[in-house]
């Protein structure tokens, strides 16, 4: 019997790529990695963060202002391992997506879209 799965759509195989081919990018390449796929998706902007030695703060890969992990949905994200979204009347909507490796938790991908 053949398999009837049905093909996936452009969405669907975006997001497969992203995440197969981010199993083993290059951390400095993420920020430009995410935003590729980002707009491909037209989702907006992305933002990947990094957390600190000390898990203080999340620190921007590319240019923008670093976030504390506490108090912050970011920072939520980062210390659960849940997303987060938030939704702004004048920025659209704000989701947090943790980074992580195996276990370890990493930082956040940040999503803006009207």
């Amino acid at each position: 019997m053949p398999d009837e799965t049905p093909p996936l759509n452009l969405g669907e195989r975006l997001l497969e790529q992203f995440l197969t081919a981010g199993r083993t990018l290059d951390p400095g390449e993420a920020p430009r990695f995410a935003e590729q796929y980002t707009r491909a998706l037209g989702l907006g902007s992305s933002a990947v963060y990094l957390a600190d030695i000390q898990q203080h703060r999340l620190v921007a890969l590319a240019e923008g202002p670093d976030l504390p992990i506490d108090g912050t949905l970011a920072g939520w994200a980062f210390r659960t391992g849940t997303m987060r979204v938030a939704e702004d009347p004048d920025s659209g909507l704000a989701v947090w997506f943790p980074l992580t490796d195996g276990a370890e938790r990493l930082g956040v991908l940040g999503l803006r879209t009207p």
